[in-house]
């Protein structure tokens, strides 16, 4: 059987899943040193290729905890106290 689904070589860092959603969330595979569309994919090489260039990865877990800094900050700044934060934000 023959594979021909789409595969670019990158030495870039990538985010797989939000790359995936930059594409419109066709599926994608990846590992250390290439994306490759899953089968039956309408992604075209060059659609992957532009996007990996044009792709800067975010580490979600990373933005997740300066969005919750920046707002404890912000609700600290109005006044109120670490206990009604907490309570406030639950498990954000």
């Amino acid at each position: 059987m023959i594979d021909n689904r789409v595969r670019v070589k990158t030495s870039k860092k990538f985010n797989l899943a939000q790359l995936d959603q930059e594409l419109g969330g066709y599926g994608l595979n990846g590992g250390q040193g290439f994306v490759q569309a899953v089968e039956g994919s309408p992604v075209t090489e060059k659609e992957l290729f532009d996007a990996i260039k044009l792709h800067v990865a975010v580490d979600a877990d990373a933005a997740r905890v300066a969005a919750r800094e920046s707002a404890v900050a912000k609700l600290s700044a109005l006044g109120l106290n670490e206990v009604e934060i907490n309570a406030m934000m639950g498990g954000l």
